[in-house]
């Protein structure tokens, strides 16, 4: 028995962010949006420090890894489509996480 695991990190710019308050409002954004649409877990990873950069993973857990690179596709778009927003790195890494007593999790 075997899990796909995927983790997307996308580092993006905030030219317009004047104020911490404007950042948050973004990412708030970005994350509610995300984690509601694609059933996916987000975080904010790096520059909390920096008002106008930040970096956020998401991630994501499927039967397939097909159904976590379309998902990924669209939340790149999505992001890169949002007011304010700059991408500048998005990396995907997809992998199969296996369990190695086979059925253990299933109950007989």
């Amino acid at each position: 028995m075997f899990t796909m695991v995927g983790v997307k990190r996308i580092a993006f710019l905030m030219p317009e962010s004047a104020s911490l308050k404007d950042k948050r409002q973004i990412i708030r954004k970005l994350r509610d949006t995300i984690t509601s649409k694609f059933n996916a877990s987000f975080a904010e990873v790096d520059t909390d420090d920096k008002l106008q950069r930040s970096i956020v993973s998401i991630a994501m857990v499927a039967n397939t890894d097909d159904v976590i690179r379309a998902a990924f596709v669209q939340i790149s778009n999505m992001v890169e489509q949002t007011a304010g927003v700059r991408v500048f790195n998005d990396v995907d890494d997809i992998f199969r996480y296996e369990d190695e007593s086979g059925s253990a999790w299933i109950p007989e």
